[in-house]
């Protein structure tokens, strides 16, 4: 099994009500971890989503594998390659940074 690495540091994504916890941010802290507070749902925020839909368009799009391991190896080969031949395309994708608007409903 491989470990592929796209932070240098360990992140959590958590939505509000586990900040009830009181003891959980402090715990966070103490292990080098960072809290990103997202809100309920935000898939577009959400890091993992990001890269779970770039696999789908980069190797399984317009793509059929008549065998179960040549699926498995197609997406193995795409997250091993995220550090080399897809690392510019995720650099941009893959980015803390980001904007949230807010829309007024109009009535």
């Amino acid at each position: 099994m491989q470990n592929f690495t796209i932070f240098p540091s360990p992140l959590s994504w958590i939505t509000p009500p586990i900040t009830t916890i009181p003891s959980y941010g402090k715990n966070a802290a103490a292990l080098g971890m960072t809290l990103l507070f997202l809100p309920p749902y935000s898939p577009n925020l959400n890091l993992i989503e990001r890269l779970g839909k770039f696999v789908k368009a980069e190797c399984l799009n317009s793509h059929y594998y008549a065998k179960f391991p040549e699926f498995c190896d197609a997406i193995s080969t795409c997250l091993s390659n995220t550090s080399t031949a897809h690392k510019s395309r995720l650099d941009t994708l893959l980015t803390l940074k980001f904007q949230i608007q807010r829309f007024k409903s109009v009535a």
